[in-house]
């Protein structure tokens, strides 16, 4: 036994509770400027852009808010999160990162029509912002 699989040994007492350090949340809103949306065959949108302030991470509830009338509400978890072709669980204000929401399906976003058909209006999703810890239920 090595010097380095001391450290890899947890006593019976560790709990899920006390290795919460190993992934911090602030207590701050997460907000996530969209720059672009690109469509993933058999995985669905994926949102690239900004974090503006606060964190995201994976498993987090988020809310599309959209200045542009023709995306309505949508709302999701965030499933993975990728930086610079690496797979992440979290983002903090100032990465630059693309992230897959489950529940927003290509048909959500809006569209414009084409010579050949309709294509995906990025134009209509640039500049949203993802917003984390806004209650994601809907009102009554």
């Amino acid at each position: 036994m090595g010097l380095f699989s001391l450290f890899h040994r947890h006593s019976p007492r560790d709990t899920d509770e006390q290795k919460s350090w190993a992934t911090p949340r602030d207590t701050e809103d997460g907000s996530f400027i969209i720059q672009d949306v690109f469509v993933i065959t058999g995985r669905g949108p994926v949102f690239t852009g900004v974090m503006s302030e606060g964190s995201i991470h994976v498993g987090d509830e988020v809310l599309i808010d959209s200045p542009n009338s023709s995306l309505a509400a949508l709302s999701g978890t965030v499933t993975a999160i990728e930086t610079h072709h690496h797979k992440s669980m979290n983002i903090q204000s100032g990465d630059t990162a693309g992230l897959f929401i489950n529940n927003i399906r290509v048909e959500d976003l809006p569209y414009t029509r084409s010579g050949s058909g309709f294509v995906l209006d990025t134009d209509g999703v640039k500049g949203s912002v993802i917003r984390r810890g806004v209650n994601t239920s809907p009102t009554s």
